[in-house]
């Protein structure tokens, strides 16, 4: 006699897993498939009209930027630690140089550049476009002992 079910016991318990490459593949393509098509439109519209490459390129400022101070607040304990605390100017400065410059499609040439590894010098930005920060972050070498940054309106 049957005992009220017609499925069997062992169908009961089997739980289909996913290979686990399977869930770390998903989590690299997945983002990239969800980003990669609005990507591409923002990019082909951005060649046909200043607005939208404008505020396009406005977005990724913003984006480097937070990323970049994100990555200095995390570098800067262990680069204590190692005893080269004024680094972290220099790793801000140049990953946000070379993830924007890269990502916008601006070169900086710097002439002279051989007197700043020599001598001290001062930096000023008159802040009339977004540029000066990029700017700063092409001519920041490794080891600049102080970093200032003032204003006066």
């Amino acid at each position: 006699m049957s005992t009220g079910s017609s499925v069997p016991k062992a169908a009961l318990l089997r739980v289909a897993t996913k290979p686990h490459y399977m869930s770390f593949l998903s989590l690299i393509l997945k983002p990239l498939a969800y980003l990669g098509l609005p990507a591409y439109i923002l990019h082909r519209f951005s060649q046909t009209s200043p607005l939208i490459r404008y505020h396009l390129h406005n977005i990724l400022y913003v984006c480097s930027l937070s990323f970049c101070s994100t990555l200095g607040f995390c570098v800067a304990l262990p680069l204590s630690l190692v005893g080269r605390r004024y680094d972290v100017n220099y790793v801000v400065a140049r990953t946000f140089y070379a993830i924007f410059s890269r990502l916008v499609g601006v070169e900086i040439i710097v002439e002279g550049e051989e007197h700043l590894k020599t001598r001290p010098c001062v930096f000023v930005g008159n802040h009339q476009s977004m540029l000066d920060v990029l700017c700063l972050g092409r001519c920041v070498n490794a080891g600049c002992r102080r970093c200032i940054c003032g204003s006066r309106q």
